[in-house]
């Protein structure tokens, strides 16, 4: 394995990213890091933020180098995300992947993505009948969490060891 390749928006990806390292002595690289550091075609674990479903950075980061395994990185519970679904709405067929539960900051948000959780936290505030769901995702995107943990990679760590046999 070349390197740990990932794309972050708020750290939380960048943090999984830098446990690897830490568990494997494998560098990593942001993805704009890894063109100048990597060679095409090189072997690589890739992680992603996630948007809708989509792993950021993926579909750029397959057509340069040979992913071994991808992670995905969002703030729903591994029990309602799976790799499953990731692999299914990313298109990714003869790759392991997986879902990491990252976390939320919404002071680390920019751009559309700030505008956006901002004006569902305001329409969350102001629904009057509010389900389970909505109490805990109101209180998650108001207060923001972090679940980066290194228990969370067990399986990336399993499919990284795999490769170095191999």
């Amino acid at each position: 394995m070349d390197a740990i390749v990932y794309v972050s928006n708020t750290g939380f990806t960048a943090k999984y990213a830098k446990l690897l390292t830490l568990e494997t002595s494998i560098p990593n690289y942001t993805l704009e890091e890894a063109k100048k550091n990597l060679k095409k075609g090189s072997e690589i674990v890739f992680l992603g933020w996630i948007m809708g479903g989509v792993i950021s950075g993926f579909k750029k980061a397959k057509r340069r180098y040979k992913i071994k395994c991808v992670a995905g990185v969002g703030m729903d519970s591994p029990k309602n995300e799976t790799g499953e679904y990731l692999a299914n709405k990313n298109k990714i067929k003869d790759i392991p992947t997986y879902y990491l539960q990252g976390g939320f900051n919404m002071g680390r948000l920019t751009g559309v993505y700030g505008v956006m959780m901002r004006n569902m936290l305001k329409q969350l505030q102001m629904k009057k009948e509010k389900s389970k769901e909505d109490v805990e995702f109101e209180k998650q995107i108001s207060k923001g969490f972090d679940k980066v943990k290194m228990e969370n990679l067990q399986l990336v760590l399993y499919e990284i060891r795999k490769a170095a046999k191999e």
